[in-house]
């Protein structure tokens, strides 16, 4: 259980990574738009940097610091020295099915929207880059995850049961 609840988490973490990932250019594109921009700096250049660095913060934040905590409470749960396979399995798969799952998502609205699909060339970029993004926040939630759990093997604040079957049952 405590398992799926982790896996939830990763894949909620990813889709809101997905989501501040997607969104500068989203958001670049509405401002050029716009009559009235978003009034947070002195230019229109101005105040795309500014966005631009806040959804770039938010996704510092949420990538690292938010599944860093995902992964200690995770090792505040589970015995880390039986199931750490388990726990990077999970942060990294779960991790990468909410972040590709708001991609095909955005991807497909947007070939469905717009009517006009990518040429090869640049269907197959976009394709390298979607394979390494999901590779990458495999990798990424799967390390900095068990990091955070590792820290939290290391203090001993754990909530698990004592014993010896502690870390082998759900």
């Amino acid at each position: 259980m405590v398992l799926k609840r982790i896996g939830f988490g990763a894949a909620l973490f990813g889709s809101v990574l997905a989501l501040l990932h997607l969104s500068p250019g989203v958001i670049t594109e509405w401002m050029l738009a716009a009559d009235d921009p978003l009034p947070v700096g002195n230019s229109l250049g101005e105040s795309v940097v500014i966005v631009r660095s806040l959804l770039d913060a938010g996704a510092f934040a949420v990538g690292f610091g938010g599944v860093f905590l995902l992964g200690y409470w995770a090792g505040s749960r589970v015995m880390l020295r039986h199931r750490y396979r388990q726990l990077l399995a999970t942060l990294g798969v779960g991790g990468a099915l909410g972040y590709v799952l708001v991609l095909v998502l955005f991807l497909s609205y947007s070939a469905l929207a717009g009517g006009d699909l990518p040429d090869v060339t640049g269907g197959v970029t976009s394709l390298l880059v979607f394979a390494g993004r999901a590779t990458a926040i495999t990798v990424q939630f799967a390390v900095v995850g068990i990091a955070g759990a590792s820290i939290a093997e290391l203090m001993g604040g754990s909530s698990r049961p004592a014993g010896p079957s502690a870390g082998r049952s759900e």
